[in-house]
Parts: structure tokens; C-alpha cells; sequence
């Protein structure tokens, strides 16, 4: 007999393939949740991935941009540009 999981509100056998993208498909909307975190004026990086992101900081509009070639080069780069409001004389 095959072993079946919940998943909502049907049962799926175990290695079926629709059971693994019905978790994809809950994992990845909460994915940017996982990737930074903000509390006051801090921002966290949690997840070194190649990703941008436009975040809210102090009121104002910061891009984070993020290139990941690790491990082969070990390196992970990361630029953050932060657009400040244009005052006219």
C-alpha cells in the first residue's frame, strides 16, 4: 500500500510529483521573507542568494542587489543603492 501525505485538503501518494510542487508553490511567495529582514535601522541578509530586492528604509527607497557565484569563486558581492529625494533651490 502506498504511503500517502496530507496536503490541503487532498491525500497525494509520497513520491508523487505533485505533492513536491505543491510545496514549491507554497515555499516560494514567502521566499523574500526568508531571503532579508528589517528591524529599525538594520537590514540582515539571511540568504545569500543572486537576487534584488527594493526595500523601504527610514522612509526612503533602498535597491539591494545581490550575485552569488559561490563556492567556485567565493565570492558575494553585494551593492546597495539608496535613491535620495531630489530638493530643488
Amino acid at each position: 500500500m502506498a504511503r500517502l501525505i496530507r496536503t490541503s485538503n487532498r491525500n497525494v501518494p509520497a513520491g508523487s510529483n505533485v505533492a513536491a510542487v505543491r510545496r514549491i508553490c507554497a515555499v516560494l511567495p514567502s521566499l523574500p521573507g526568508y531571503i532579508y529582514a528589517q528591524k529599525d535601522h538594520e537590514l540582515y541578509i539571511n540568504l545569500f542568494i543572486s537576487d534584488s530586492a527594493r526595500l523601504t528604509m527610514d522612509g526612503q527607497a533602498l535597491t539591494v542587489v545581490q550575485g552569488n557565484n559561490y563556492p567556485w569563486d567565493g565570492k558575494l558581492p553585494l551593492r546597495c543603492c539608496r535613491r535620495l529625494a531630489v530638493v530643488e533651490p
